[in-house]
């Protein structure tokens, strides 16, 4: 009797990639609205550009180092990553401590707010699928 029963996937491997992935194209979302910023406030006696170039260094880098090293304490470095970031963004970026980012008018025409959804986006979603490579990784 033959069963179709199939053992179920490591769904690691997919999973780590996707994160690569995701490390890579926040990185590259950070480092075109490190140009359009630094190019929009240029003059300005306040700039924001900064930490958007602080930003994709440190996706660049994750994405880089996620490649080479592995495992439950690099996942859970990883989503330690992401809250921090997360955080950062309700405070500085939304606005909590003072004007957000959306309130300097010399960056008004890039659409902030639209940028913010999908980068946000994708980080809610690395920062789950790193918690859950963390967790199954202890596991195994």
């Amino acid at each position: 009797m033959t069963s179709s029963y199939a053992p179920p996937t490591d769904a690691r491997p997919g999973l780590r990639v996707l994160v690569q992935a995701l490390s890579a194209a926040v990185a590259a979302a950070y480092l075109v609205l490190f140009f359009l910023v630094r190019t929009a406030e240029r003059g300005e006696p306040e700039n924001t550009f900064g930490a958007y170039l602080f930003l994709f260094l440190a996706y660049a880098a994750c994405a880089v180092a996620l490649r080479i090293w592995w495992g439950p304490v690099v996942a859970l470095l990883g989503a330690a990553l992401q809250l921090a970031v997360l955080a950062l963004f309700v405070v500085f970026g939304v606005g909590l401590l003072g004007p957000g980012v959306f309130a300097y008018d010399a960056v008004r025409h890039l659409h902030m707010p639209v940028w913010a959804v999908f980068i946000t986006a994708a980080q809610v979603v690395l920062l789950t699928v790193l918690v859950r490579l963390a967790v199954v990784g202890r596991r195994h």
